[in-house]
């Protein structure tokens, strides 16, 4: 398991990635744009001023950053995936400043801790609803870059959120027990780990929208990954 980490030159070469990603990080040079800056707003000519949260793709949250922000995890799979280094594409078809790119993993971490902020990671889901077998693998990489410092030390409150509003994806709706078994096999990477080595993260699931949805996905977890996740995130979706 733990030289799945050492399959991304080849995950980046279209194995075992999403082939439109892998493409267009091939294309480019990874340093030819300089990085949004987080400090105020950015004015863009095609655009009004926005907020730099808004540009680099991050929620305020608290004492915490939420990246990437809302759901942008989810849908963006052509500009964040958990098999490109930094995990955030610096060739993005949806960049709001077209010469800039936005900061990856490495650059938000290191952004936290300036600041002392906790850090909630939110994992795409959504995009593994049909291969949970390659969430596995997706998920593994970036554990062990994780324990390996490979972005950087992490911060003091460190997240992982799996997925965000997965009753709002298309790939699971009306399949809570599809998004039950993604986490399912990323809490399989999780339980192989040695406890000391996770210590520093702590693993969120997103519990159903109703009792019958959160017993579906709970039947979807292992008795033994039951006891892996530190908390449940409520449904943003809720029925009234």
């Amino acid at each position: 398991m733990r030289n799945l980490q050492r399959n991304r030159t080849n995950a980046l070469a279209g194995q075992g990635t999403f082939p439109a990603l892998a493409q267009a990080e091939s294309q480019i040079d990874a340093h030819a744009l300089p990085l949004l800056p987080f400090d105020g707003p950015i004015e863009d000519d095609n655009l009004s001023v926005l907020p730099v949260h808004v540009q680099t793709t991050y929620s305020p949250d608290g004492d915490f950053i939420t990246w990437p922000q809302g759901n942008t995890a989810e849908i963006r799979a052509s500009g964040f995936g958990l098999e490109v280094p930094n995990l955030m594409s610096r060739h993005s078809t949806w960049t709001i400043a077209p010469l800039c790119a936005r900061p990856g993993l490495r650059e938000m971490l290191s952004y936290a801790r300036s600041k002392d902020l906790g850090f909630k990671l939110v994992v795409p889901t959504a995009r593994y609803a049909d291969d949970p077998q390659l969430a596995e693998l997706h998920f593994a990489m970036l554990l062990y870059d994780l324990i390996d410092a490979t972005y950087g030390e992490l911060p003091e409150n460190f997240r992982l959120c799996l997925g965000c509003d997965y009753a709002d994806q298309m790939e699971f709706s009306g399949r809570p027990q599809a998004y039950g078994r993604v986490v399912n096999a990323m809490l399989n990477v999780a339980r192989t780990i040695e406890k000391s080595e996770l210590a520093s993260i702590r693993i969120s699931v997103q519990m159903g929208c109703d009792e019958s949805e959160h017993a579906e996905i709970r039947k979807q977890i292992s008795p033994q990954n039951l006891k892996t996740y530190f908390s449940l995130n409520g449904c943003s979706n809720p029925p009234h």
